[in-house]
């Protein structure tokens, strides 16, 4: 946050900080010292405990990493960069225990029997080492192994209350799609800002939880015909029943699709209706201004 503050002071742009997870209590108060020193600042958080990233950044110390994918790859198979990865890293705890962390998505088909298994589990029924196992996976795969994983101390749920109710919060999903056992944020994110931390937490107003949700990152990007409901603006409406929008996605069924959402119009084309997608696809990419 050091730095955020000085490229915000020293250029005279705006910040913001995407996948600012983590403690509150560490979190909170630097976002609002850079608040107070006068800087434009934001953040944009998902609203889940676990976190989902590739297996190579949380199982690999990053002097086997060095030089890219390829240099990596064939690290992999050297003896000597495995025996010294088992004897001097994975003989310790790795930054996401390996017994906590489930393997999401494999691109080699004939290792994508290790998806929903925690990487512990994988190894023991490949009969292997965890850290030869990891390797060979890897390798396998060209690194393209995705995983879901929970870090004890890490945050907590009343951690993602807090964070999500700081006045410079944009919702975000951190969707990642690939896989048999992605995520449920991709699937469920907006729908459990609105069911779980709106309804039935009581963490946003209503009004509240369409700022967050829409009409913040709007602003934030300066996407100035978007996130509002107004004559002029392109007819990007979600509609949704606030007694039913419930996430249904869960970490063992990650595809899940959320519930309570009845029409999704896209650039004023249907794209959802009466909660069935209508096969149309409006979007494009859009540039600030």
């Amino acid at each position: 946050m050091e730095e955020v503050y000085d490229i915000c002071k020293s250029s005279g742009v705006a910040g913001h900080v995407s996948h600012y997870n983590g403690r509150a209590d560490l979190l909170l108060p630097l976002m609002d010292q850079g608040i107070a020193m006068g800087l434009d600042l934001t953040f944009d958080t998902y609203p889940y405990l676990a976190g989902s990233t590739i297996l190579g950044m949380v199982t690999l110390p990053a002097w086997v990493q060095e030089g890219g994918i390829e240099a990596t790859v064939e690290r992999l198979v050297d003896p000597k960069t495995r025996a010294k990865l088992n004897a001097e890293w994975f003989s310790s705890p790795t930054p996401y225990p390996l017994d906590t962390t489930t393997i999401s998505m494999v691109a080699n088909p004939e290792w994508r029997w290790a998806e929903g298994l925690t990487v512990a589990d994988a190894a023991k029924k490949a009969g292997r080492p965890a850290g030869d196992f990891v390797c060979e996976i890897l390798h396998a795969c060209g690194m393209m192994v995705g995983i879901v994983g929970f870090r004890a101390g890490d945050r907590t749920e009343e951690d993602v209350r807090a964070i999500c109710k700081h006045s410079g919060h944009m919702a975000g999903s951190d969707g990642i799609y690939c896989g048999g056992y992605p995520h449920p944020r991709g699937w469920g994110a907006f729908a459990r800002y609105l069911g779980y931390h709106t309804r039935t937490l009581g963490d946003y107003t209503w009004p509240e939880a369409v700022t967050h949700l829409s009409t913040h990152a709007a602003r934030r990007y300066r996407l100035l015909d978007r996130g509002l409901l107004r004559v002029g603006f392109a007819a990007d409406i979600a509609v949704f029943d606030p007694l039913t929008v419930t996430d249904r996605s869960t970490y063992a069924a990650g595809r899940t699709v959320a519930s309570g959402v009845d029409h999704v119009v896209v650039n004023g084309t249907l794209a959802l209706e009466n909660g069935e997608a209508t096969g149309a696809t409006p979007g494009r990419a859009l540039k600030r201004g």
